[in-house]
């Protein structure tokens, strides 16, 4: 990574506004707020033209915003390292390390469905999807999760209590501690089974 210190002065304020731009167009996403070109210039403390620079389009604009997302829950992924030791291990470090990442992701996809084009959610999802995928297949051969549910309906089931977790945490009516307690027994019952289950072999 290239040091600070070596980008001109003029590269070095670029990135800060993408960066201030990127945050207040995010923020008004999850909120639920008008992205307007107007409303994300006051946020970012700069000037309309100098968005339109950065976006020439609302499009764009989301579209980054969704990629910023997909590749913040991607590195977190990465970190978990999901393709290390039990599969059960590995999916309970990849929902500590990613949980709120994903939710992001999956927040972002949805409000901005209409206006992103189509490849660049289609991309998003798949990316963050294949890695779950990837980590039920193995549980099943394993034979550490459960195989008498569908791997589809595991999968969708970690990414729908991910994000329920997170919205009520948001909202106010979970705490984030208690939150991820819940969130990380939960996933595991739904996956493996609660303890002392015996896992069906077929």
């Amino acid at each position: 990574m290239t040091d600070v210190r070596d980008k001109g002065p003029n590269r070095v304020v670029a990135e800060h506004n993408l960066t201030a731009i990127l945050d207040v167009t995010e923020a008004l996403v999850r909120q639920g707020g008008v992205v307007s070109y107007s409303a994300v210039a006051v946020g970012a403390g700069v000037s309309r033209p100098t968005v339109y620079a950065h976006f020439p389009d609302r499009a764009a604009l989301l579209s980054a915003v969704a990629e910023r997302a997909l590749a913040d829950a991607a590195a977190a992924i990465a970190s978990a390292r999901p393709e290390q030791g039990p599969a059960d291990e590995a999916l309970r470090r990849v929902v500590l390390a990613a949980w709120e990442h994903l939710a992001r992701h999956q927040e972002i996809a949805r409000a901005t469905v209409s206006e992103v084009p189509h490849h660049v959610l289609h991309a998003a999802h798949d990316q963050v999807v294949s890695v779950l995928e990837g980590l039920v297949e193995r549980g099943r051969q394993e034979r550490t999760f459960r195989r008498d549910l569908d791997p589809e309906w595991l999968v969708a089931a970690t990414l729908a209590l991910i994000h329920t977790a997170a919205a009520g945490v948001r909202r106010g009516n979970l705490e984030e501690t208690r939150a991820v307690q819940a969130l990380v027994t939960s996933i595991r019952d739904v996956c493996v089974g609660p303890p002392g289950q015996s896992l069906p072999s077929a």
